[in-house]
């Protein structure tokens, strides 16, 4: 193929790839103008790409501010419009976009907070490992369910308790969260914030909120374990305060204290491991 030949085939490549959506090369530069100017010559505003984006979900996606999605609603996008793995406009904001205005115009132009996509997951739940405590709290205000559970019963609540976000997991709560709820694998809230996030304010919250402390995995592993396991005296020394059982034995026939002992050389000159082992 000649030079030219190779140029002319760029040139289609890019006007192919580049200009074929203009309405969401607009939403995604968060620019008003350049977006009328699109919807002007006749551009749908609900056009989807090949996985289903819309120009609204790149709007949410790039844009802080409201402006160019309040256009868009406007010019009347789509707000439960879904790509085809079932991901929301909403679902896009929980992740992606830490304006709590963002999640409220979507809302209030109706889109539906309980939608789930795959594997029963629904923007609540993507919010409470993602964003902050004031898009959480518009979605509960729009009725999200917050004892919803994934299809292998992991809850928004340890969610937030994963990614270590104490003010969501404490919302949560204020909401009826149910602290006790089970994953697949026996994993309750208060085991998650022992492993992950090393947070006494969030284990207070739990326990506060009626955490069972003995609660088990499959295996038999307890929050206590866990915490001693990653040396968390403080958190050891709250779970034994609330009823923690430090003589239990897991499948491996270890205790609290033989954890500690297996992960931490020094555990003997701790008191609060002290007390584990005269515990037992």
């Amino acid at each position: 193929m000649s030079n030219e030949g190779r140029f002319k085939r760029l040139l289609r490549w890019f006007g192919v790839h580049m200009y074929r959506f203009p309405v969401h090369r607009a939403a995604g530069k968060c620019d008003c103008a350049r977006l009328d100017a699109a919807l002007a010559a006749g551009k749908e505003v609900n056009t989807q790409k090949k996985l289903g984006s819309t120009p609204l979900m790149v709007a949410i996606a790039h844009c802080s501010d409201t402006a160019i999605i309040d256009r868009l609603i406007e010019a009347g996008a789509d707000v439960n419009l879904a790509k085809q793995n079932g991901t929301t406009p909403l679902m896009v904001a929980a992740q992606l976009n830490q304006n709590p205005e963002v999640t409220r115009k979507l809302i209030e132009a109706g889109a539906e907070v309980n939608t789930a996509k795959a594997k029963n997951v629904i923007p609540l739940m993507i919010a409470a490992y993602n964003n902050n405590e004031k898009v959480v709290e518009q979605l509960l205000r729009a009725g999200a369910d917050v004892k919803a559970a994934r299809s292998d019963g992991v809850t928004a609540l340890m969610a937030a308790a994963f990614s270590k976000k104490t003010e969501v997991v404490k919302l949560l709560l204020e909401h009826g969260a149910d602290v006790n709820a089970r994953s697949e694998s026996g994993l309750d809230a208060l085991m998650i914030a022992a492993e992950y996030s090393y947070d006494e304010q969030m284990t207070r919250a739990l326990i506060d909120a009626g955490a069972d402390v003995k609660a088990e995995q499959e295996n038999g592993m307890t929050a206590l374990m866990i915490a001693a396991k990653l040396n968390e005296p403080y958190i050891v020394e709250m779970l034994l305060n609330a009823g923690a059982d430090p003589a239990h034995r897991d499948s491996y026939g270890k205790t609290a204290y033989d954890w500690a002992a297996s992960y931490n050389s020094s555990v003997r000159e701790s008191d609060v491991y002290e007390r584990l082992c005269l515990d037992e």
